[in-house]
């Protein structure tokens, strides 16, 4: 961006401002030194603006600059240079700093409704008006013009940020109406809302039974012959650049079960982000080549999106697969997790493929089966078949659509599927890593539930358990809950929660506490109140907002459902020996985010 604006003849050099914003900005320092008045600045930002457009095709949709969001460096304050010449990001920012307040300011003046007027700008009873009022507010916000009402905005480019702020600032109170549904209303949504579901289940179970057809395959291999082969595994790994990849990484190279490692990610990074993210984590960065492989891979495409022979020597390998890679983005709708439920079609027939037959181990979410309602109070570890189970949430439905997939597959591709339903994530016990700050409190801590999850992948004992060995029906997936069988009531850990917070800053103010609605609705507040100029600060000082409508309809439900571990525990000795969480842990973690930083692990890419 900086480059291409930068090759203008105007222009002596270009700096891009606004990284903790939604919309980047544009300082410009031009060649000419003189002063320029407001018709001339505007005239020479017509000359250079086609160049502007020309970088804008080029960038991402956050990155892209709006004219209103550009502004000419006084020729009285000069960009700061190095010793070179070279142009010192920072210390020009900072000497900026106050003009581009005022231009985000005034950039919002004009963009955003008054949240009192804009109730009067549609008739949230006429569809077509209403239609048309979220188009012109999506416009207006991503500058796009070219999108149907049927278009999945996340997958043209839209990031949850954007999604947040046209929602809070421009839509909320615009169509509130829409918001208190009769309770015939629901039932319809219910209603859709299932029957999309089963649309989505049915399109993949299609591609799974076309493979029972194309692939030339013995689906019924015994798998008494693959334990017997399987003394030293072979592991692919994938989504290990998350929290919870990056221990299970470790884990598998540590362990004298596997003899090596294929990590596959969508994007390799690079030894120094890697080494960072590490860092902070407390775990390791560097690994032997003979133990790993770093490969760049998608799981939606063909052969993973792999060389064919690289794909080949997977075939011939691998004896274990560990899918974890998963969008965390509890914002996005259903429709928007299409690439990953295709990865699962092409995790199964990874598996049947295979020479070795492999695990195909699933790294699912509780969130998958949150809404349902059985005959019994607790969740049996076990596939559930309802389209109500899974938390109202792309994700959660996406996860439960995962699971239903590899269930099928097992039956008609005689595959070995295994589902860990994964709940909220602690800190580790172990040495000094920092617990992730958009992790909720939780009860297993994040280093045993790699050794877990481990375990119940390639570890002999669940092998050879002859309980284990066989699902209660033969052709199902096995499922487990990896969570710990000594949960701990919050109101326990809170009184050393506070106790870390209120002598670990000096600057921290009391720490009180408050019921949760009465939390949520500070939270609800905050959000409403916001501008889009302050946004990003509201929610690097209440993240939670973030997550509104999801502790929202936790609230609703009002209970907490239990999960049966026992299937769990006899399979995995490292979860047996799980203990509760202490307060001593809560201490140290929450210190941790002090003592290493919180802008630091915010911005090191979990």
């Amino acid at each position: 961006m900086e480059e291409r604006i930068n090759s203008h003849l105007e222009v002596r050099a270009a700096l891009v401002a606004g990284a903790q914003r939604l919309q980047a900005a544009l300082l410009i320092e031009l060649a000419a030194e003189k002063a320029l008045s407001a018709a001339e600045r505007a005239e020479t930002l017509q000359r250079i603006w086609p160049t502007i457009q020309g970088a804008n095709k080029d960038c991402p949709t956050y990155a892209m600059i709006d004219k209103s969001h550009i502004l000419f460096v006084n020729t009285n304050k000069p960009m700061l240079r190095a010793g070179k010449g070279a142009v010192q990001r920072r210390p020009t920012l900072s000497l900026y700093a106050e003009e581009l307040q005022a231009l985000y300011a005034d950039a919002e003046k004009f963009t955003v409704p008054p949240s009192t007027d804009a109730k009067q700008l549609i008739d949230v009873h006429g569809p077509e008006n209403t239609s048309s009022f979220i188009r012109e507010t999506i416009t207006k916000r991503t500058g796009w013009t070219q999108f149907g009402d049927g278009d999945n905005l996340f997958l043209l480019g839209i990031h949850s940020l954007q999604a947040l702020l046209i929602t809070l600032s421009s839509l909320a109170s615009a169509i509130s109406e829409l918001s208190a549904m009769s309770r015939q209303s629901q039932i319809f949504y219910q209603q859709a809302r299932q029957q999309v579901i089963d649309a989505i289940f049915q399109e993949h179970k299609n591609s799974i039974d076309n493979l029972v057809n194309d692939l030339q395959t013995e689906p019924t291999k015994s798998s008494a012959a693959r334990i017997a082969g399987n003394k030293n595994h072979t592991v692919i790994l994938t989504g290990s650049t998350g929290a919870l990849g990056l221990y299970l990484l470790q884990v598998l190279s540590n362990s004298s079960s596997v003899s090596h490692d294929y990590r596959l990610d969508r994007a390799l990074d690079s030894s120094s982000t890697r080494s960072q993210r590490n860092n902070i984590r407390r775990t390791t960065s560097d690994y032997p080549s003979n133990r790993v492989t770093f490969l760049t891979a998608d799981m939606s495409q063909q052969n993973f999106g792999l060389e064919r022979k690289t794909y080949g020597a997977l075939l011939t390998q691998a004896t274990a697969v560990i899918h974890s890679a998963w969008p965390v983005k509890l914002n996005l709708p259903l429709s928007a997790f299409g690439p990953q439920l295709l990865g699962i079609t092409r995790l199964s027939e990874f598996a049947v493929s295979a020479a070795h037959f492999p695990v195909a181990f699933f790294v699912s979410s509780i969130s998958s089966v949150l809404g349902y309602h059985g005959s019994t109070p607790s969740i049996r570890e076990e596939i559930i078949s309802d389209n109500k189970a899974p938390s109202p949430m792309g994700y959660g439905e996406s996860k439960y659509l995962a699971e239903l997939l590899l269930d099928y597959a097992s039956k008609r591709l005689s595959i070995d599927p295994r589902i860990a339903r994964v709940g909220q994530i602690a800190g580790p016990v172990k040495g000094q890593g920092i617990w992730n700050y958009q992790d909720k409190i939780d009860s297993v801590p994040i280093d045993l539930l790699a050794e877990v999850l481990v375990d119940l992948t390639v570890n002999a004992e669940l092998q050879e358990a002859p309980t284990l060995l066989q699902p209660e029906e033969p052709g199902k997936a096995r499922v487990f809950h990896p969570l710990n069988p000594h949960p701990v009531a919050w109101e326990s850990l809170l009184p050393a929660i506070v106790n870390t917070l209120s002598h670990s800053n000096a600057r921290t103010n009391k720490i009180n506490t408050v019921p949760f609605q009465a939390w949520l609705q500070k939270v609800r507040a905050d959000a409403e109140a916001v501008g889009s100029a302050d946004i990003e600060a509201m929610l690097k000082v209440n993240p939670a907002a973030k997550l509104l409508v999801f502790y929202e309809k936790l609230a609703e439900e009002g209970k907490n459902l239990e999960f049966e571990t026992p299937k769990t525990e006899e399979a995995s000795s490292k979860m047996r020996v799980t203990g509760e969480i202490q307060p001593g842990c809560i201490e140290r973690w929450v210190g941790a985010w002090f003592a290493i930083g919180k802008e630091r692990a915010l911005g090191s890419a979990w």
